[in-house]
């Protein structure tokens, strides 16, 4: 008889912690990109943002400001509509650094073509190992998820700084999840060494189980992913995967091209330590 009661007590807690946390996330409406003192912001929201809120765009806006995500948000379109974030000619990044999470829903970001950047659009920083007083560590790593009328396209890079980039590069432990529904189109990298047409993955993770890659290019290998790893994961890696892999269980890589003379027009592979997983999971 305890035991049962200790059981729904426990249950009970568990629920109760669950609806606490739900009512403590926040919805930010925005309706405009620059300005630090207001709920309206995007860059305001998404720099006083708690783990779990959503930023709700409530109109088109443009990018004039770079943007750094520490917490776990979700940014997608009020209502049914789906709005539009313009990154115009310019050379904003967004950066999800380690124990960050970005979840794009139903919002387009478009570069608009002409946009010739010299960094990464998306860039999911490299995992951080935290050491405590007691010696315990703890890994965290940067991630990002394009659900449901996630759109990114249109976006042009041209550097000859020899520096890797792509529309979104998955650094060394960080996750890359693609969905049913998200898509990556007309990216074009033109760069020096210009690794993947949309996706430069440098010793992370991408894991798709849906969605649509197409029509992206590269100067270089990988018309649509670049991806570099190592088969065995060192010590210090505390468990995070660091080689590479590639997770396929759905979706589509179509009509993706690298240039004449190079190798992958929808994927390839930089070294021997990445593998590519059709229809398995991590």
């Amino acid at each position: 008889m305890k035991v049962k009661n200790l059981n729904r007590f426990l249950f009970v807690a568990s629920v109760v912690f669950l609806v606490q946390v739900a009512a403590d996330a926040k919805t930010w409406k925005v309706s405009n990109w620059s300005g630090w003192n207001s709920d309206s912001y995007f860059a305001y929201a998404m720099n006083n943002a708690s783990d779990g809120d959503i930023i709700e765009i409530t109109k088109h806006l443009t990018v004039n400001s770079d943007i750094q995500v520490y917490k776990d948000v979700t940014v997608r379109s009020a209502g049914n509509n789906t709005y539009k974030i313009t990154n115009k000619g310019r050379y904003y990044i967004c950066n999800i650094h380690p124990g960050g999470k970005l979840t794009l829903t139903n919002i387009v970001v478009d570069c608009e073509s002409y946009n010739k950047r010299v960094e990464d659009l998306f860039n999911l920083n490299e995992m951080e190992i935290e050491t405590s007083r007691n010696g315990s560590a703890t890994t965290n790593i940067a991630r990002m998820v394009l659900q449901n009328g996630a759109v990114i396209q249109n976006v042009y890079l041209s550097s000859n700084s020899k520096t890797e980039n792509a529309a979104i590069h998955v650094k060394k432990g960080a996750v890359l999840r693609i969905q049913e529904g998200a898509m990556i189109k007309n990216c074009n990298n033109q760069s020096v060494p210009g690794k993947g047409g949309a996706i430069c993955c440098d010793y992370g993770t991408i894991i798709m189980t849906g969605g649509t890659i197409t029509g992206c290019k590269s100067k270089s290998n990988g018309g649509a992913i670049h991806t570099d790893g190592q088969r065995i994961d060192a010590p210090e890696i505390e468990g995070v995967s660091a080689r590479g892999d590639i997770y396929i269980s759905g979706g589509y890589i179509t009509n993706n091209t690298c240039a004449s003379g190079k190798y992958g027009g929808a994927i390839y592979f930089g070294n021997s330590g990445p593998m590519i997983h059709i229809n398995g999971s991590p």
